[in-house]
């Protein structure tokens, strides 16, 4: 796991452990690939857009809009990438 993972992991909303283990099975022996880990990738050609940062906000804030307000500008934005994606085929 990466050092920023290891810091901010306990005490926001998850553990250690449990990251670990959600890293372990969502790469499922794909390490290195463009969809599982596109940092790792030196040629992101074909891959979609990459996702906005909101500073502040822990992973997955956007599946919590009734406790995080800044989840539903997130997820505004995303339909809307949705919707120009979809348009532009």
């Amino acid at each position: 796991m990466h050092r920023s993972a290891l810091e901010f992991a306990d005490g926001y909303l998850t553990t250690t452990p449990f990251l670990e283990l959600r890293w372990k099975v969502y790469l499922a022996g794909q390490e290195g690939q463009p969809y599982t880990a596109p940092a790792v990738v030196r040629d992101l050609q074909g891959l979609p857009p990459a996702a906005r940062r909101y500073p502040g906000q822990i992973h997955g804030f956007a599946s919590i809009p009734a406790l995080i307000p800044q989840a539903n500008e997130a997820l505004a934005e995303l339909a809307t990438l949705v919707r120009q994606e979809l348009g532009s085929r």
